[in-house]
């Protein structure tokens, strides 16, 4: 089981399930959303982990840490491993995106595109504080939690519906709660991490960074009752939100430096996935009228 788990997780199969599942909870939303759009979003966050992994392993090859072969053949195979996937995901991606092409899509899709390809490269100190966006101070969040937000509400929003007021309020908190499941892992990290990064729990402590992720996960929960109770929203979605943020609160709470790769990368980046789920087995059970 521990192998499995493993498997989809550095595979980064596990991340795309939770931005696909993002999506998928969009539906509610806006109720006017392409499969083709979801598989497409699934493929490409594959596709784009990947390429960014296959990025970074040859760095570590060349660093004095790896001169052990056995380690070297490791990465060796990671490497080789990160060009498979990046160019069969890719490639998929492709041809979803081809099915529900337009010129909206194409513009809609620039910017994520841009912070993909440029995300992992390195600029050789090409300003005095900027060697790349990666270990930009502040950026690594900011990027990551707008970017999850962007794909998976309000590039479909401004595509295949319509940008309202609503629109906006709903990619804000959805950043915020993106930010909320990120900042696990840079508790993780935090003793890794160079001091130039500057992550939020470098900044003020891990203990802090989990009441602010605590906090953020707290202030979705509200919002979705909230649109529910005074803005005609879903109550499957307000009582999935409930259900998946209670657990998501209670799973970083628990975190630290010293939690394994698996609890951020499997159980806290499956709160999406475990919301999903969630409002599937209610619907169903109002649809079969045992609920």
């Amino acid at each position: 089981m521990n192998r499995l788990l493993k498997l989809v997780v550095y595979t980064n199969l596990w991340v795309a399930f939770a931005i696909a599942s993002f999506t998928y909870l969009s539906l509610l939303e806006f109720q006017e959303l392409p499969l083709n759009y979801i598989l497409f979003v699934f493929c490409s966050t594959i596709g784009a982990y990947n390429y960014m992994r296959m990025v970074q392993l040859p760095k570590e090859l060349n660093e004095e840490l790896n001169e052990d072969l056995n380690q070297k053949f490791w990465i060796s195979k990671r490497f080789i491993q990160a060009i498979f996937f990046t160019l069969l995901f890719l490639g998929l991606a492709l041809y979803f995106y081809i099915s529900i092409f337009s010129f909206q899509l194409l513009f809609a899709t620039l910017p994520a595109f841009v912070v993909a390809l440029f995300y992992p490269l390195g600029f050789n100190q090409a300003f005095k504080s900027f060697s790349s966006l990666r270990n930009t101070p502040g950026l690594k969040l900011f990027l990551i939690s707008i970017s999850w937000s962007y794909i998976s509400f309000l590039m479909p929003q401004f595509v295949f519906a319509k940008i309202e007021a609503f629109s906006i309020y709903e990619f804000l908190f959805r950043t915020g709660l993106v930010a909320a499941l990120v900042i696990p892992f840079d508790i993780r990290d935090m003793d890794l991490d160079s001091d130039e990064m500057q992550t939020l729990p470098q900044k003020i402590g891990a203990k802090r960074a989990k009441w602010v992720a605590c906090v953020l996960m707290a202030i979705y929960i509200i919002w979705k009752w909230l649109h529910y109770l005074a803005f005609d929203g879903s109550q499957l979605l307000a009582i999935s939100w409930l259900v998946s943020g209670l657990l998501g609160i209670w799973l970083i709470s628990r975190m630290n430096s010293k939690r394994s790769e698996l609890y951020c990368g499997f159980w806290v980046e499956s709160i999406p996935i475990f919301t999903a789920l969630v409002l599937f087995v209610l619907s169903h059970w109002i649809a079969s009228g045992t609920f």
